[in-house]
């Protein structure tokens, strides 16, 4: 420094310029400061010493006196030091709606970061990856991104190797990471005490700058962004436990959930971020860790985000990731903020089918929600974002899918000659000859009965099946369906359904047109004459009496009778509403509901609400004790209250009493018979002639009522042949033909009146007709009494021709 003074009128040189001296200046006589980066350096020149500024290299800056460099232990220091290098190149982050946001964070910091990984700073290594990930892993730009100079990196030396951190599987497809049967050699279990009974999650957290913050447990909340208890938090990974939890909460709150969170970091407020490790008790119990994959939703790879598709293939596996990042833009005014929280969190465990408690690499799938304000927005952070976590077991159902449609493919093709004998049987019963239009229809509609109790059978049986299978297995070899998985027997039981209504309506049109007569046996009484004063003598009065003309039997009794068969058609051995009042009862008040939320054992009762049930396990439970109710209800009136009040035995008795039979056609040639024929010849009797009957019949002084003698059988499945059907067709005909019935323009009565009057005495010569058949007085309707055969009640048809002669079956 001394001969610099000595010799302060020697010029300086810089080095930037080629043949050019500047003068000293003429204040201070000495040479002019050199440039921010530029230090002072001794050239020899002429045999002469003089000064010259020469430019740091990159990574230093100049000292303060000037006389050598340093290097840059800041990012701020390398950014004065090189402005080139520190510009808005490769700090953008692309957006889900394709706007790029430039980060200041990323602008200032990326280039000394780079610099002093590549001089083997792991550290730096580090904050290089960190970058990368809050760039959503981007690599596809002409401009330097994080995760392009990480590459770089690596490419200029294989010893960066091992400071440089692992961000990607780059060597292996997700559908083969995530299919590897021997990644985890581990047995899970579902018993209480063994081993690996529990996801035993770590995460390695890092500071932004990459500082390496330790190693916590995952399963205490750490995922949890909706505020939750203890309990879900600790019980949500249980192996085999479904787990879903969704709120909405605002954006403010989620960041100081997060930030109290970050105890650890010194209060700084920087994003952290993770690496999953599942912790695990191997064949050889030891302690292992394999690293868990993130599906990151919000990487773009040429033009798409390939991981919210459902191409496995196609997706890019990640080991990085972050909770909350706040992110700000200086270059605008006022500054941009940009807030990224996750929305969607779910741990997918998918289990080895063919290997009991094992399972294949699960993995974390993350999508972020982005809300970009300007600073200092109140709005903004007040806004409300829905935020899901769940954790879901899933495996691979394709031969059990296979299965179900052998099983319904097999029912469905058997059901047809069901359905074909079914309709084959109604036509014999309709007095068909031909299979005619009407034969096809009735055929579609025994089809979609017969179906549609196949697929509730089947889906019924499977499902409950699956659910307590799950539930009650000591080791863990079954997997509920995921809700995607689902859709297979939610379409079964949609189908069932809607060809359920399709056959109940053609059972309520069957009960409409079922034609049912009852027959009166009461026979015509002899008229009482009227009393009047006679002055003549007796012989005189018996001659002027005149001759008693019969009276009709009275219809009340046939009313009553009549009311009581449309009631007892209603009649049902369980009570519907009471079965609905049971079975919410036993589902919630008593929590047997929880025996269908998705996880091992039959606990029930203070179950969190995180705790989730699926579709088909809430079907089954509820089918389950739907039956178990109905069978009991079923049971008991069976059992105990028909034997105390039989509503079927006490309406034949009325029948008997009234003198009354019932004939029921369900089709033209087919019915149910009632034989109510009084024993006593009468049922138009005073109360004490009734009672008199009544105790005759108690003290067997009388005959039996069965249709047969010495038979108390009064029920019976008739067939009846073809010419009583003609016969009843051609006595009703006016009723069905109003061109047959009595022109009221020249009866001069009401319309109503006549129609009544024509149906009073079809009634009659039908019920005459009708008394005639049962006592075999009408040849060619003639019928016989037979048991019924066994392969006729099995196939619900009758094999013995009825066209000539029918058949009442016992």
């Amino acid at each position: 420094m001394r001969h610099r003074l000595q010799n302060h009128w020697l010029v300086r040189w810089p080095t930037s310029i080629v043949n050019q001296t500047l003068p000293p200046s003429n204040l201070t006589g000495q040479c002019p400061p050199c440039n921010q980066n530029e230090f002072i350096e001794w050239v020899e020149s002429n045999d002469a010493f003089i000064e010259a500024c020469v430019v740091c290299p990159v990574g230093t800056v100049p000292t303060d006196d000037k006389l050598r460099c340093m290097p840059c232990t800041t990012a701020t220091c390398f950014c004065e030091a090189n402005p080139a290098a520190c510009d808005n190149r490769g700090s953008t982050i692309t957006l889900e709606n394709g706007q790029l946001f430039k980060s200041t964070y990323i602008s200032r910091h990326l280039a000394h970061a780079t610099e002093q990984c590549s001089s083997g700073q792991a550290t730096e290594c580090q904050h290089v990856a960190n970058m990368c990930v809050l760039q959503n892993y981007f690599r596809e730009s002409s401009n330097d991104s994080a995760c392009i100079a990480l590459d770089n990196i690596l490419r200029t030396s294989s010893t960066y190797a091992s400071i440089v951190p692992t961000l990607m599987y780059y060597n292996t497809e997700a559908s083969i990471e995530l299919a590897r049967e021997s990644a985890i050699s581990a047995i899970f279990n579902v018993n209480s005490g063994s081993p690996n009974t529990k996801l035993d999650i770590l995460t390695v957290k890092y500071a932004l700058n990459g500082t390496f913050l330790g190693m916590d447990s995952a399963s205490e909340g750490l995922l949890h962004i909706c505020p939750t208890g203890r309990e879900p938090t600790s019980g949500a990974m249980m192996f085999g436990r479904e787990f879903y939890q969704e709120c909405e909460i605002r954006i403010s709150d989620v960041i100081r959930m997060v930030t109290m969170n970050r105890q650890y970091v010194n209060q700084d407020s920087d994003t952290i971020f993770h690496e999953l490790y599942l912790r695990f008790i191997d064949d050889a119990n030891q302690y292992r860790l394999y690293p868990l994959p993130i599906l990151n939703g919000n990487i773009k790879t040429q033009n798409s985000y390939v991981n919210q598709a459902g191409v496995m293939n196609r997706w890019v596996l990640t080991r990085r990731f972050f909770l909350t990042d706040v992110s700000v833009n200086e270059d605008t005014n006022p500054n941009m903020v940009l807030t990224r929280i996750p929305e969607a969190m779910f741990l997918k465990v998918n289990v080895q089918p063919s290997r009991d408690g094992r399972i294949y690499p699960p993995y974390l799938a993350i999508k972020y929600k982005e809300f970009l304000a300007a600073e200092n927005n109140e709005t903004a952070e007040e806004e409300i974002m829905q935020s899901r976590f769940g954790v879901t077991y899933t495996m691979d159902t394709t031969k059990h899918d296979k299965t179900i449609e052998v099983i319904m493919a097999v029912f469905c093709s058997t059901s047809i000659l069901w359905g074909a004998l079914r309709a084959y049987a109604w036509g014999r019963r309709a007095g068909k000859q031909i299979i005619d239009a009407s034969t096809i229809i009735k055929l579609i509609l025994f089809m979609c009965e017969i179906i549609s109790n196949i697929f509730l059978l089947v889906v019924g049986c499977t499902t409950v099946w699956m659910t307590f299978a799950y539930k009650i297995q000591q080791h863990y070899v079954y997997v509920l369906l995921t809700r995607d998985q689902e859709w297979i027997f939610i379409t079964y039981i949609c189908v069932a359904l809607g060809l359920r209504v399709i056959a109940l309506i053609h059972l309520y049109a069957c009960l409409i047109l079922t034609e049912t007569f009852f027959i009166d046996w009461e026979r015509p009484r002899g008229s009482t004459p009227t009393q009047t004063q006679f002055t003549t003598s007796i012989e005189e009065r018996i001659k002027e009496i005149p001759a008693a003309e019969p009276r009709p039997p009275v219809i009340w009794r046939t009313y009553f009778v009549a009311n009581e068969w449309n009631e007892l058609q209603n009649y049902r051995k369980t009570s519907i509403a009471g079965q609905l009042m049971l079975l919410l009862f036993v589902l919630e008040y008593l929590d047997f509901a929880d025996y269908a939320i998705v996880q091992p054992g039959l606990s029930r009762g203070n179950q969190p609400a995180e705790y989730v049930e699926s579709r088909l396990s809430r079907f089954s439970v509820n089918l389950v004790f739907y039956l178990i109710i109905g069978l009991a209800q079923w049971i008991v009136h069976v059992l105990i209250v028909e034997k105390v009040m039989d509503p079927f035995r006490n309406f034949m008795d009325f029948c008997s009493v009234a003198n009354i039979s019932v004939l029921a056609m369900t089709h033209p040639l087919r019915g149910f018979y009632i034989h109510g024929r009084s024993v006593h010849g009468m049922a138009d009797a005073a109360m004490h002639e009734m009672n008199m009957f009544l105790k005759r019949e108690k003290d067997n002084l009388c005959a039996l009522r069965g249709l047969e003698s010495n038979s108390e059988l009064q029920t019976f499945v008739v067939n009846m042949p073809r010419a009583f059907r003609d016969k009843y067709d051609e006595i009703t005909a006016s009723l069905r033909n109003p061109a047959q019935t009595v022109n009221v323009h020249f009866t001069g009565t009401d319309k109503n009146t006549t129609q009544v009057e024509n149906i009073a005495k079809v009634y009659g010569e039908l019920n005459q007709y009708m008394k005639d058949v049962i006592d075999h007085a009408v040849p060619e309707a003639d019928y016989i009494v037979t048991d019924i055969k066994f392969i006729d009640d099995l196939l619900d048809l009758e094999l013995t021709d009825t066209t000539k002669q029918g058949i009442f079956q016992r």
